[in-house]
């Protein structure tokens, strides 16, 4: 072991210990060797307990551990503590920037099991409501917990695109031809490699890249970039539209066509034409679709013509009703459905019954004072344990939409998870199912359900199925999006928003489903205020039949 790697093992100690409670003299003995030990030049692994208790600051108790370590590779003392302690714990004990006090907090206060499970508090800006944070410290929580992530070789897609914009400008400044290609020009939704194809005028210039360290290997470069992985690609000119085309599609893709690979052309659509085969977008060469949708068909962010599925200062979110109507209007939306929570979702301030009421009573003024924009009145109503609602019936008829979430009680089996969505779809007040798995990307996998029955039921009952495209979730997932459509499935693309810049969480909803196909006739938000109204209407309509 390094000198660096045993001072770690000394730290991580002192850490496991403050947070159990143990004695501060013992902790700060433990915390002095790890800072001695990292600034230490010499080695340590031929050095005797004798002469490890030589420097200063090393007594023999802590000479004994450091012999242990270089001999075993561990610190049996530590992995006591360690077994006693959640692995989130743990996890977030390796975040740069947060404290033992602040780590026990935050695991304590929301109940979190992963770094995903705080990340995504975040970003509900619950975090922000902790004693002791704020906004400002909620985002840098935020931005630390993705680099975390980001740390350990995945990424969401959202969250890389800086990434992304950052080095293509940095290949385009060679006077290259580049572009991205792999799983992000697929726009998955996780993503662990960017990769990028970059004609041979960029070669003499790319070590000079912040992009270290550069391996090359049969025309490809691959380095790391702020702590994730990528692979660029070198071609000639002549082999730019082939390549891009090779190295975007899935190996199954390319397996299933394999003539794509023989044809050589100035563009890509050039090449499928060569190949005699209909041009596939990229985000759909995936091997498991059965559709591929015509670009003029294809369902586009400019499309959408309402936000529906936000959090106001009501339950959860960061701004007023007010505020986020006007702001979803200045960018050109024609409506808002405000959805905040509802009682039972106390963790998120939600809404009894009286002051759902006083929020009804808002939106109805706003909707007197706003011009060529309306709000409808609704609720994310929580999907309780045995399946039912969580307000009665008489509340729900005050409102203009309700969508059914589950947000507790995740570990169901899954007849018993498929069961509870089962009574919550065949319910006539639920008109459109949030975030159906309930996952979490890269934290938490949705919860185990059968969804072809989820997704008959949904049919057979008209209830609508959001894509939630909060990048954390992008739930529903795109390999089911069509298998909802071709069941008739209205699909509502919904930002889920808890804050003004959620808005723009739209786009990647739609992305997501661009993978599915989805067709702007298929997404329930492309329609304008009267057509989603009708919608509205034809679904309390359900209730009288």
């Amino acid at each position: 072991m390094t000198n660096k790697e045993i001072a770690k093992e000394f730290q991580t100690l002192a850490k496991v210990m403050e947070y159990q409670g143990e004695n501060p003299f013992k902790i700060r003995s433990y915390d002095k060797a790890y800072n001695t030990l990292r600034k230490l030049d010499e080695d340590l692994s031929d050095k005797s307990v004798e002469q490890l208790q030589e420097i200063e600051g090393i007594g023999k108790a802590i000479s004994l551990k450091i012999r242990e370590l270089i001999d075993t590779g561990k610190l049996p003392l530590l992995e006591r503590y360690k077994a006693d302690l959640p692995e989130v714990v743990l996890n977030l004990m390796g975040v740069r920037g947060l404290g033992v006090k602040k780590v026990k907090q935050l695991v304590t206060e929301l109940e979190i099991e992963s770094v995903g499970e705080l990340l995504y508090a975040a970003q509900e800006n619950r975090v922000a409501e902790l004693k002791g944070f704020s906004q400002k410290s909620q985002e840098t929580l935020k931005n630390q917990l993705e680099f975390y992530q980001r740390s350990l070789g995945q990424g969401r897609y959202a969250e890389l695109r800086p990434l992304v914009d950052l080095f293509l400008n940095l290949l385009k400044d060679t006077g290259a031809t580049v572009s991205v290609t792999g799983a992000f020009r697929r726009q998955m939704p996780t993503i662990e490699q960017l990769a990028f194809v970059a004609t041979s005028e960029a070669l003499p210039k790319l070590g000079e890249l912040d992009f270290t360290p550069v391996v090359a290997k049969d025309k490809q470069l691959s380095g790391q970039l702020e702590e994730f992985d990528v692979l660029v690609h070198i071609c000639e000119p002549h082999d730019f539209a082939t390549t891009l085309l090779q190295t975007t599609g899935s190996t199954e893709f390319l397996a299933n066509h394999p003539t794509l690979g023989l044809a050589t052309a100035a563009s890509e659509e050039e090449v499928f034409a060569r190949a005699g085969i209909e041009f596939v977008l990229p985000a759909q060469r995936e091997a498991s679709n059965a559709l591929f949708t015509p670009a003029p068909e294809l369902l586009l962010p400019s499309h959408i013509r309402g936000v529906v599925h936000a959090h106001s200062t009501y339950s959860d979110g960061a701004t007023s009703v007010e505020v986020l109507a006007k702001a979803c209007k200045k960018v050109g939306y024609e409506y808002l459905t405000m959805t905040d929570h509802s009682k039972v979702a106390t963790y998120a301030n939600g809404l009894s019954v009286e002051r759902l009421r006083d929020q009804c009573l808002e939106i109805e003024a706003l909707n007197g004072k706003l011009k060529g924009f309306h709000i409808f009145k609704g609720t994310e109503c929580d999907i309780l344990r045995n399946g039912s609602l969580d307000y009665d019936n008489e509340t729900l008829d005050m409102l203009d939409i309700v969508i059914a979430s589950v947000h507790s009680v995740l570990r169901m089996n899954k007849d018993d998870a498929t069961e509870r969505l089962l009574t919550a779809i065949a319910n006539p007040y639920t008109m459109m199912l949030g975030h159906p798995t309930g996952r979490i990307l890269l934290s938490r996998e949705g919860y185990p359900l059968d969804m072809d029955l989820i997704l008959d039921a949904c049919a057979k009952h008209k209830v609508a199925i959001e894509v939630n495209a909060s990048p954390y979730r992008l739930d529903l997932d795109w390999t089911f999006v069509r298998k909802a459509v071709d069941r008739g499935i209205l699909i509502s693309i919904n930002p889920d928003a808890h804050s003004l810049g959620d808005i723009a969480n739209i786009e990647f909803g739609v992305l997501a489903a661009q993978k599915a196909g989805l067709r702007q006739n298929e997404c329930l938000n492309t329609r304008d205020t009267a057509g989603f109204t009708d919608w509205i209407n034809e679904q309390k309509a359900k209730r009288l039949a």
